[in-house]
């Protein structure tokens, strides 16, 4: 689902922070110990190897950089969630999806990438720029989540043991609130839990 997701866009409990601050992943021991609490499908989570706890780096500096480059703004709210994708075979894809709440509650996205053919002195192609707002339903589905101190649990990535497939997308994402800042990358559709949720919710419509 996800993996698809992405291409018909390239095609058409932790301690206080700031956004300053990222969240220290929890040692795996304590993550799985959470997790089990978390009802079945966070549970199996627990069952990764402990890499998946592993530090990720976030990508704030990618999303500027793309964004600049196509004029677009980056948002500054204290609440959001970020998207960046790279990655392609015969051409690369990078873009950047933001989330960002409002004062009102509403949940405002936009979304920029472009498209770069691996051919010398060929120039980018600029993929549609969109925006929309989450429905009502939707944006009280993604504060729910944020909210939840199982999210925080999850793994920091889901690569598997398997070289990725020709061409998939490196995926990053990065959630920050006023007392969380999280970090996760994962290759397509690894992402699982409520990270994979969040992808979802986050993809344009």
């Amino acid at each position: 689902m996800l993996p698809l997701i992405f291409l018909a866009f390239a095609a058409a409990t932790a301690a206080t922070a700031t956004p300053d601050s990222p969240d220290q992943a929890k040692l795996p021991a304590a993550a799985r110990a959470d997790l089990r609490q978390c009802g079945p499908a966070e549970a199996k989570l627990a069952a990764l190897p402990d890499t998946a706890w592993g530090p990720a780096p976030d990508a704030i500096e990618a999303h500027r950089a793309l964004r600049k480059a196509l004029g677009e703004t980056m948002p500054a709210t204290a609440t959001m969630v970020l998207v960046h994708a790279y990655g392609g075979d015969l051409a690369s894809t990078e873009f950047s999806i933001a989330l960002a709440r409002g004062d009102d509650g509403a949940w405002h996205g936009t979304a920029v990438g472009r498209n770069q053919v691996w051919i010398p002195g060929a120039p980018p192609a600029t993929l549609p720029r969109k925006a929309w707002t989450l429905s009502a339903e939707s944006g009280r589905r993604l504060d729910a989540i944020l909210h939840d101190p199982c999210l925080y649990a999850e793994p920091s990535t889901f690569h598997g043991k398997e070289v990725p497939p020709v061409g998939a997308l490196s995926i990053q994402v990065d959630i920050v609130t006023p007392t969380h800042r999280r970090a996760v990358s994962f290759y397509g559709g690894e992402a699982l839990g409520f990270t994979a949720e969040i992808v979802t919710l986050s993809t344009p419509p």
